[in-house]
């Protein structure tokens, strides 16, 4: 199925609507793939698979970045747990990831570095700048 649909995926369909789509049998039954990286193929496609592996690449970048922090390490444990998880079955935990994605996307504040967010703010420079000229 996933040869048939591989840049879009099957959708997120009801699964009585996929049985029909796919002549699913009692013989042959559909269900899941029980593995998050094939589930993430399967309904979206390599629009959806992409984008996971990259945020999955940029949260361990940073984490490993920042890695002496306890609040970083604790966030990457969760991340690492989650993806194990995910290659064994599936216990929805999707809305779990992008937390922390966010959390170890910016792992220079989790870590408490001091020069992480900006003193001012970009409409704050911006009027300045302006005021200048």
């Amino acid at each position: 199925m996933i040869r048939r649909y591989p840049v879009t995926g099957v959708g997120y369909l009801p699964l009585s609507y996929m049985r029909e789509l796919f002549h699913s049998t009692p013989e042959t039954p559909l269900n899941h793939t029980h593995n998050q990286v094939l589930e993430l193929l399967f309904h979206g496609g390599l629009l959806a698979l992409i984008p996971f592996i990259g945020m999955t690449a940029w949260a361990s970048h940073e984490a490993l970045r920042h890695r002496r922090s306890p609040a970083v390490k604790t966030a990457a444990i969760l991340l690492m747990v989650f993806l194990f998880m995910g290659t064994v079955e599936i216990y929805h935990t999707d809305p779990l990831y992008y937390p922390l994605f966010i959390l170890l996307g910016r792992a220079d504040c989790l870590a408490g570095e001091e020069d992480a967010l900006p003193r001012i703010s970009f409409f704050a420079r911006v009027r300045r700048d302006l005021k200048k000229t």
